[in-house]
């Protein structure tokens, strides 16, 4: 995939067209997902030079200029355009599918690393906004979930929305077979009944599955 494209994509420029040949090459090529990856750091990396050059330029004002009013109002624009920039990037939404006896690994912009099982659907932002993590999940995933605690991880599926900061989990949706367990495996998970409004919360080795259409929290008696 040509990198002016990916860029195009990142920054929420893309045309339909452009997206939609994204998300085919991410899809039908085994590599894209380590090509698409690089290019995309890459791409931050770009940024956060051109941000540095903003900011190299507010000090050449500040030292020639002497004028606290014009420094202020070039900060102010800096900020809400680099703020309209991480907002239409955030919008720009990701998806990748395994097909049946295949395995894939993501790593999403904030590091949390996902293992895609058989059969799976995963959609995610290209870049997390500032309020929270959220992605949707269709299938089964284990999740390695990066801490930030200012920024909840939320994995919404048919059944419930599984919240947490930074921990190990296993997840099974599958909304076709009205299948739902969540396995903890390290740290702390919130999950919220979409049906019942009930609130679980889980500790390592506890289980949370859909039985009979009801969610019911028991221990995992695996070794």
């Amino acid at each position: 995939m040509e990198q002016d494209v990916l860029f195009k994509y990142f920054s929420g420029k893309a045309s339909a067209k452009e997206k939609a040949a994204v998300s085919e090459w991410l899809q039908t090529d085994p590599a894209a997902q380590k090509e698409f990856e690089q290019a995309h750091f890459l791409f931050e990396c770009t940024t956060v030079h051109l941000r540095r050059r903003q900011s190299a330029i507010v000090k050449i004002l500040r030292t020639t200029m002497k004028v606290a009013a014009v420094i202020a109002l070039f900060m102010i624009g800096v900020v809400t355009a680099e703020q309209i920039t991480v907002n239409k990037i955030s919008k720009t939404r990701m998806s990748v599918r395994t097909l049946p006896g295949q395995r894939s690994t993501v790593t999403l912009s904030d590091g949390t690393i996902i293992e895609l099982n058989s059969g799976t659907v995963l959609e995610y932002p290209a870049v997390f906004n500032k309020k929270e993590r959220k992605v949707l999940l269709n299938g089964e995933a284990m999740f390695h979930v990066a801490h930030d605690s200012q920024h909840p991880f939320i994995v919404s599926t048919f059944a419930s929305d599984i919240k947490v900061v930074g921990t190990v989990f296993n997840v099974k949706a599958q909304e076709e077979d009205q299948i739902f367990t969540t396995i903890l495996k390290e740290g702390c998970v919130v999950i919220k009944d979409k049906q019942e409004n009930e609130i679980f919360t889980m500790h390592p080795n506890e289980v949370v599955s859909l039985i009979n259409g009801q969610m019911r929290k028991t221990m995992h008696n695996d070794p």
